[in-house]
């Protein structure tokens, strides 16, 4: 369920790629991090919001300044409801390298967001099916990852699309929509 309260505005001024998420290994923050230091030259408007906290979080600080990019990339911490966030990023990017039901890519679909997922063996393909509402990488791969950034930065009608039919789909999963079928299953 989603639920919908008032969050302090926490969205940086200006485009961003959002990420939410448990700071520790499998998510593949790390990969997003090398991703975006390939992105930056091409998109230097562009800043990189990490909502959630963990045990790689100094790890990820360090490595982004090692990267150099350290000056566009923002970590938030805990973040109850990143609604609002979600619905104002340029785009929302889940690097995990495996997952069961990603409810967070499911939070950033039904807000909107333009989203980007590794396509680990089980979760995100079923949400955003072959690139039909967002787009899809190998897992762990940096580079397939920077090139689906910066087409979607450079490609305001295809997230556009994205970001609606994600949002359409996610719908399906509201509380109106689920109970019923519980209630028939039953």
């Amino acid at each position: 369920c989603f639920i919908k309260k008032s969050v302090p505005t926490l969205a940086p001024q200006g485009a961003y790629i959002a990420a939410l998420g448990r700071l520790t290994a499998g998510k593949g923050f790390e990969h997003l991090l090398q991703a975006f230091a390939g992105t930056v030259p091409h998109m230097p408007d562009v800043r990189l919001l990490f909502m959630g906290d963990g045990p790689l979080r100094s790890a990820l600080e360090k490595q982004a300044h090692a990267l150099r990019v350290g000056h566009a990339v923002d970590f938030y911490g805990f973040c109850p409801n990143p609604a609002q966030v979600l619905r104002q990023c340029l785009l929302f990017v889940l690097p995990s390298l495996y997952e069961g039901f990603p409810n967070a890519l499911l939070e950033a679909m039904y807000e909107g967001a333009p989203c980007i997922a590794a396509d680990c063996l089980t979760g995100p393909r079923e949400l955003l099916g072959r690139d039909e509402r967002g787009l899809l990488y190998p897992p762990g791969d940096a580079k397939a990852l920077a090139h689906c950034m910066r087409r979607l930065y450079a490609d305001a009608a295809l997230r556009a699309d994205l970001g609606r039919k994600a949002a359409e789909y996610a719908a399906t999963f509201t509380e109106a929509q689920i109970f019923p079928q519980w209630l028939g299953a039953v």
